[in-house]
């Protein structure tokens, strides 16, 4: 049987979209972003890994991703139908 690990991103008031779109009110920066760049590459979209200089890392600690609709829809009308590629 396989374990389940689960990495979840949330506000305080429980959501990540807000009133200027999905991803308006979670802004990652500074030693956060680092963190979470350093420690779990995994959970970075595929086009953003370049830019961030983890394209040639494994993911280690992820395999599959199950992302909202608020979250996928953006990405998706801009063609980007699997925004995880390197991922299951």
């Amino acid at each position: 049987m396989r374990r389940l690990t689960s990495y979840i991103a949330a506000t305080l008031d429980r959501y990540l979209a807000g009133p200027g779109g999905p991803h308006a009110v979670v802004p990652v920066e500074g030693e956060q972003a680092v963190a979470i760049v350093a420690d779990f590459p995994g959970t970075t979209s595929t086009p953003a890994r370049g830019p961030l200089g983890v394209a040639d890392r494994p993911a280690t600690r992820f395999d599959t991703p199950i992302t909202g609709r608020g979250t996928y829809e953006p990405g998706f009308e801009q063609a980007l139908t699997r925004p995880y590629t390197h991922l299951r």
